[in-house]
């Protein structure tokens, strides 16, 4: 089905992908909506400005990848492993990220509002200016960047944060409770909400 190295402009709507192995491919304004990418492999792929409304991405295995303002409103994202992948600029609304595991990804400028990634141990990844608002962080250890990211309604209760960049995020909406933070991070906390830290 995907024999080329390059497409742009191509309607894979309903497709199955299901288990194949996708390598060194380039997609450009592609249409992928309602298709099947349970346990595919995908390494050194990238998207451009693609949809993927509806798909399936139950177990796949992505690496590598990289996936530019792209859609994945109700998407199915149960189970991915993901690693060195970057998703600039893409929008996450009312896509399933349940059970993902995911190491050294760029997410920054992406919109994963009231997204869960609770209980999860997360390090090196970006959320640089994200739309993280109603998200959860909770009881897990995070050493990511956050700076300037939409915390609005976001929980790191009971997490440990240490290592993580937090400037530039709205404190005083952000649910920090039983979080364990740092010198610096509790620096900023303090200036944020007007105090003056004396150590």
């Amino acid at each position: 089905m995907i024999q080329k190295a390059q497409y742009t402009n191509q309607n894979f709507s309903d497709k199955f992908f299901e288990d194949a192995m996708m390598r060194n491919k380039e997609f450009s304004d592609c249409i992928f909506d309602n298709s099947d990418f349970a346990g595919c492999e995908m390494d050194t792929v990238s998207f451009l400005r693609c949809s993927f409304v509806d798909c399936r991405f139950n177990g796949a295995i992505i690496q590598n990848c990289a996936f530019l303002s792209c859609i994945f409103r109700f998407a199915n994202l149960f189970a991915v492993t993901i690693s060195h992948t970057k998703f600039t600029g893409s929008n996450f609304l009312l896509a399933d990220f349940t059970c993902p595991t995911i190491e050294n990804c760029d997410f920054s400028y992406c919109d994963l509002r009231q997204k869960d990634f609770s209980k999860m141990s997360l390090t090196d990844i970006k959320f640089t200016e994200t739309d993280l608002s109603e998200c959860k962080f909770e009881n897990g250890t995070y050493a990511c960047n956050f700076q300037n990211a939409n915390t609005n309604g976001l929980s790191f209760k009971n997490s440990d944060i240490r290592n993580s960049q937090i400037d530039g995020i709205p404190v005083e909406n952000t649910c920090f409770d039983h979080t364990k933070i740092d010198l610096e991070q509790a620096i900023i906390l303090s200036r944020a909400l007007g105090a003056e830290f004396t150590p």
